[in-house]
């Protein structure tokens, strides 16, 4: 009984030492500070990813975090700027491009440099004219690789398909350029424009389209914070910001700041990156090490119960007592 309890006991220690503990500014590569103007109340502020970010942050930015001054994690929102009314879509530039025609498939190949911005529209703009071309738009790059950091996917997929088109004769004029998608963030991204036997069109600029994100955290008077990215593994926060805010009969608006330089963050060391893998390991496979725990201790208790009923010692049978006469 007590061999089970000590591997209970053991057991249930790995399982907390996985799971628990919270990541701090040591476990992120870069750091930014937040540039806002500090009162005597508490804000709700808001800023703008940048460019930066977007090409560092994991695709699901659970690599992202805001602490204080004090070195405390502090919850934020995470939105975009369409849903928060003041623009539709943002638009994102520059954004360089190559053309390869290929003429044995009889395709005009368009590499975009995405940047990994999001974006759900992408645009051309053609000197050409009278024209309708079959179009894709495929990706790579948009698998995540925790161990290596970064996105290592090498093979070309489809991510949204259709038509370009333009009619223009005398003064009637008719013309579709844009081909709309689900959002995507990729590295880099290319048009595989259908050619046939025409000859191919004369591509003078892309832009690509998408909602902005943004973080909204409450700041407290007299603090400073910094946006703190780049964790080798970890799982995306849960915060009750958002619960919060929306229990709001009107939410206040938000304070903009803006983010100063990144810099590389002193304080990271590789070595914390097994903690993080550990972390996330135990976050995929939510409850299953305390299953493991239970099972094991149910085992260790069967094998105890019958190795002590092995050793019992059997008492010898009572012998027949004879009465003297």
């Amino acid at each position: 009984m007590k061999r089970s309890l000590f591997v209970l006991i053991v057991v249930w220690g790995i399982v907390g030492a996985v799971q628990g503990g919270s990541l701090q500014e040591r476990d992120f590569r870069y750091l930014k500070d937040i540039r806002r103007t500090t009162v005597d109340v508490e804000q709700l502020t808001v800023f703008l990813f940048d460019d930066e970010m977007y090409s560092e942050m994991r695709e699901d930015f659970a690599d992202f975090r805001i602490f204080d001054d004090r070195g405390e994690e502090t919850p934020y929102k995470l939105d975009q700027v369409a849903r928060r009314g003041t623009d539709s879509m943002v638009l994102f530039q520059p954004v360089a491009f190559s053309v390869e025609p290929d003429a044995k498939e009889k395709r005009t190949y368009v590499y975009v440099d995405a940047n990994r911005r999001p974006f759900s529209r992408l645009a051309i703009e053609t000197a050409s004219k009278n024209f309708k071309r079959r179009v894709r738009v495929e990706t790579k790059g948009i698998v995540w690789n925790p161990r290596l950091h970064k996105f290592d996917d090498d093979e070309w997929r489809s991510a949204a398909a259709g038509e370009l088109f333009n009619a223009e004769i005398g003064e009637g004029r008719r013309e579709q350029l844009t081909i709309a998608m689900p959002e995507i963030r990729t590295p880099q991204c290319r048009l595989a424009i259908e050619d046939e036997d025409n000859p191919p069109l004369t591509i003078t600029g892309i832009k690509i389209e998408g909602a902005a994100y943004c973080a909204l955290f409450i700041a407290e008077p007299g603090r400073s914070y910094r946006v703190c990215y780049g964790a080798k593994a970890t799982n995306p926060p849960r915060y009750e910001t958002s619960a919060v805010l929306a229990s709001l009969a009107r939410t206040p608006q938000p304070v903009e700041a803006t983010l100063g330089q990144r810099v590389r963050n002193e304080a990271y060391s590789p070595a914390s990156e097994q903690k993080q893998d550990l972390t996330r390991t135990a976050g995929a496979f939510g409850k299953i090490p305390l299953v493991i725990a239970a099972i094991l201790t149910v085992v260790t208790l069967v094998f105890t119960l019958v190795y002590a009923a092995n050793r019992i010692v059997k008492l010898p049978q009572d012998e027949e007592i004879t009465p003297r006469t």
